[in-house]
């Protein structure tokens, strides 16, 4: 009987798009937190013949892909300017890499150029293998719970084999800290000190299958981010977020997660419009809940997730 607990996934960047990486446990394992895998998706093609009887007809799958959804602990990278553990994943979402060696590694999207991965899920001795594997992400963090990044790829299907489950290396992986007080220093929209219960981005990325004549590719088309904020609500004499969102003004949004060298994820936003400011109550306290468009302001910089 195969366990539910003992499973792995592994990802690693392709050199050539689509041809395996051959990532391993010692250097490419991910350290899951919730983990959703559909090792076939496909299209239906059926033959549309007729007969002088009901049933269904045959058919074919056409278009075999895998989907994999995981989530994983947003943290630091041990020291300043090293990559984190999570950088491989954030690239096949359209996310660049940039390193500031000793001081910082800066995440920003891309419009082309896209890179890609395979992806390894072993559950319990059977290997599912996604190819070409392209995808999107997001961030969530919340009062009293860990930051977490979840991130969504869609590769190549190949057919399952049976393979021993890999013995991984998670040393990469740095232990998160919770959102709150001590460990979230910094949540600022257009320079106010926003007294925070959640944050949350999602960077939107369009991901289409193709599989045609002479192509076949996990294409991102395009992206739409959009993101949320819950902050108690201030008085209008500290901050009129409401005449905010009227004016459609755009502003900076700055969240800082972590607090020493090494343990420190940014999140930058420079050109963002607030959209419908609405009352919640939390435990009694009046909450102000936002909606948060970050644009682009010169192209490809609506977002900068920066480790340091």
């Amino acid at each position: 009987m195969a366990s539910t607990n003992r499973v792995a996934l592994l990802a690693k960047l392709e050199t050539t798009y689509g041809t395996d990486s051959v990532p391993t446990g010692a250097a490419n394992a991910v350290l899951l937190q919730e983990a959703e895998v559909t090792p076939m998706d496909a299209e239906r093609v059926e033959r549309p013949i007729i007969r002088p009887y009901f049933g269904a007809r045959p058919f074919v799958l056409a278009g075999k892909r895998v989907r994999i959804a995981a989530t994983v602990d947003l943290a630091g990278a041990g020291a300043a300017g090293d990559v984190p553990a999570f950088g491989p994943l954030l690239r096949g979402c359209g996310m660049a890499q940039t390193i500031d060696p000793g001081v910082a590694v800066d995440y920003e999207p891309v419009s082309g150029g896209y890179e890609s991965l395979t992806m390894y899920w072993n559950a319990d001795g059977t290997q599912h293998r996604a190819l070409g594997a392209r995808g999107t992400w997001s961030v969530e963090l919340r009062a009293n719970s860990f930051p977490r990044l979840r991130l969504e790829y869609t590769g190549f299907f190949t057919a399952p084999t049976a393979v021993a489950l890999p013995a991984v290396t998670l040393t990469a992986w740095k232990d998160p800290r919770p959102v709150g007080f001590v460990d979230t220093p910094v949540l600022t929209i257009d320079g106010f000190n926003a007294v925070a219960e959640s944050f949350s981005y999602s960077h939107g990325n369009a991901v289409t299958y193709r599989d045609l004549v002479n192509k076949r590719e996990v294409q991102i088309t395009g992206r739409t981010p959009t993101a949320s904020v819950s902050i108690e609500a201030p008085a209008l004499a500290s901050k009129n977020f409401f005449a905010l969102a009227e004016s459609q003004a755009a502003v900076a949004v700055v969240v800082q997660q972590g607090t020493a060298a090494g343990a420190i994820a940014e999140f930058l936003m420079g050109h963002v419009q607030i959209l419908n400011p609405r009352y919640r109550d939390s435990d009694g306290t009046l909450m102000l809940d936002m909606d948060l468009v970050p644009m682009p302001a010169s192209g490809d910089d609506e977002c900068t997730l920066r480790i340091r």
